[in-house]
């Protein structure tokens, strides 16, 4: 990668899908502009950019726009040095598989958020759980021996990126419901409090994160937001 690339990241300050890509720029050392939008009131140059009208957006040299957090943080880490994905093209495939995964929890969060009551809550809560132990499950038997703090052992890796948002969601709702998500999950606990440690992932939000994501979700007719009122 040229010296003289520059990077634009066109995001908002709660999406988990800017935050892969923020802890992927910050893992690779690339510098970078971040500029936050309002997606309730999308600037007419943003929907220009993004076919989608989703964050983020990714805007090489002021020239090249790239969409969708998956290749973002592909080509981020194609075109720097280091590698963060396995040597493997098995475990890497076995990596990008998971990785889908995470992102339909993303979509199960979503409902959770949403769901008017708790009836569906609790629905909502029961997916989450079932996926989070499958999870557990792979891990404990694809890496039993692992000592390691991230999902394939020592090293950090795009997987990594991906799970590290999906968690904090859940730092942040458990200051106001027990959801019983993470009970007997011992690899995925163990995994959970080093991404909450891991520089990178800290610095992928803001210090107020948690208070705007209150915020957001007590703008919803939802058992959650009925729950984080309190």
């Amino acid at each position: 990668m040229s010296n003289q690339t520059k990077f634009k990241l066109i995001s908002h300050s709660l999406c988990p899908y800017v935050q892969r890509s923020v802890i992927t720029l910050k893992e690779k050392g690339i510098d970078f502009e971040r500029i936050d939008l309002d997606l309730a009131n999308k600037p007419e140059w943003f929907l220009k950019l993004s076919p989608l009208g989703k964050v983020p957006i990714l805007v090489v040299n002021d020239a090249h726009v790239l969409f969708e957090s998956n290749v973002i943080t592909e080509y981020l880490n194609e075109v720097t040095k280091g590698d963060l994905h396995s040597s493997s093209p098995l475990v890497k495939a076995k990596h990008r598989a998971w990785i889908e995964f995470g992102s339909s929890i993303l979509n199960d969060i979503g409902g959770l958020y949403n769901a008017p009551d708790a009836s569906q809550y609790q629905s909502k809560s029961k997916v989450i759980q079932n996926k989070f132990k499958s999870i557990n499950q792979f891990l404990e038997t694809e890496y039993e021996n692992q000592q390691g703090e991230y999902f394939a052992g020592d090293n950090f890796s795009l997987i990594d990126a991906v799970y590290g948002p999906i968690f904090r969601y859940f730092d942040t709702f458990e200051a106001y419901a027990n959801l019983h998500l993470f009970e007997d999950l011992e690899q995925i606990n163990n995994w959970r409090e080093a991404l909450s440690k891991r520089l990178s992932v800290k610095q992928a939000v803001r210090d107020d994160y948690p208070e705007l994501l209150r915020n957001f979700v007590l703008k919803r007719d939802s058992h959650l937001a009925s729950l984080m009122s309190k």
